[in-house]
């Protein structure tokens, strides 16, 4: 063979070898960008999730906050409205007063009735917030627990007594407070019936 064969042999071997090269480096090139930007978006979907779950988690933390504080400022009310409801029932009710028009006349005629007024008015500020904020736990025993309540203070003022059912009802009341408090920052995860 012609030595200028053999050189255009390897001249042509050396280039058709440094195409194939090029071409393999650009396709693993183009393969490496597609892998990163995959990557990149498995990275940015799971930082999106983190993310996102630690907000919940966070509001989730706060509302649980808000709830316990909320059940407590509301057991407080109903502590204080059960005990001016008791000593209306143990004066024998509220006395009649002619010409009452309006809650300021009941409250000069009677300090009881004064007190009866500010208990009453602080449970339905209270009432308004569980309604709201409440979970269903303390929602499905909240409704029963309102209407004895409200029938106890009815019933005191004519000097009947109704408060041992009103006492059964706000334990249930608290049973599910805990129960919802106790078993997650949010009770609405957990519909579950609460013991009677």
């Amino acid at each position: 063979m012609e030595p200028y064969i053999v050189a255009l042999i390897a001249v042509l071997g050396t280039l058709l070898g440094s195409l194939v090269g090029y071409l393999l480096q650009r396709r693993q090139a183009r393969e490496q960008r597609r892998w990163q930007a995959s990557d990149l978006a498995r990275q940015e979907t799971l930082a999106l999730v983190q993310s996102t779950s630690a907000t919940f988690d966070q509001r989730e933390a706060m509302l649980w906050q808000e709830r316990r504080a909320l059940y407590i400022r509301f057991l407080a009310q109903v502590d204080e409205w059960i005990e001016v409801t008791r000593d209306i029932r143990d004066s024998g009710g509220l006395p009649r007063v002619p010409d009452i028009q309006s809650s300021e006349d009941a409250r000069e005629a009677s300090p009881l009735a004064a007190a009866h007024l500010d208990a009453s008015r602080a449970f339905r500020s209270g009432d308004v917030e569980m309604t709201v904020l409440a979970g269903t736990p303390v929602l499905s025993v909240l409704d029963e627990f309102r209407t004895k309540i409200y029938a106890a203070a009815r019933e005191a003022l004519g000097g009947g007594d109704m408060l041992d059912e009103v006492a059964d009802q706000r334990g249930r009341l608290v049973r599910a407070m805990r129960h919802e408090l106790t078993t997650s920052f949010a009770g609405d995860r957990h519909r579950g019936a609460v013991d009677g």
